[in-house]
């Protein structure tokens, strides 16, 4: 039939159980804040290269790594 919408089927677009893992693995104590004084910076990077390499995306710079200044 023309004109009929098939019904809708629901749609997961995220883990919500990972993304609340990860957000408590980046504002966990051991991070340091992500601040770049205690290197905490670095260690989320280290953590989000880490998954991407888990995740096996295709990196867009070398190792998933696109430095830029700061002012």
């Amino acid at each position: 039939m023309l004109g009929v919408i098939p019904p809708l089927t629901p749609v997961v677009a995220q883990d919500m159980t990972r993304v609340r893992r990860t957000i408590q693995d980046l504002t966990a104590p051991d991070m340091l804040g992500r601040g770049y004084v205690r290197r905490g910076d670095q260690k989320a990077a280290d953590y989000v290269r880490s998954r991407f390499r888990q995740l096996n995306l295709q990196p867009l710079a070398p190792n998933y790594t696109q430095a830029f200044p700061l002012m």
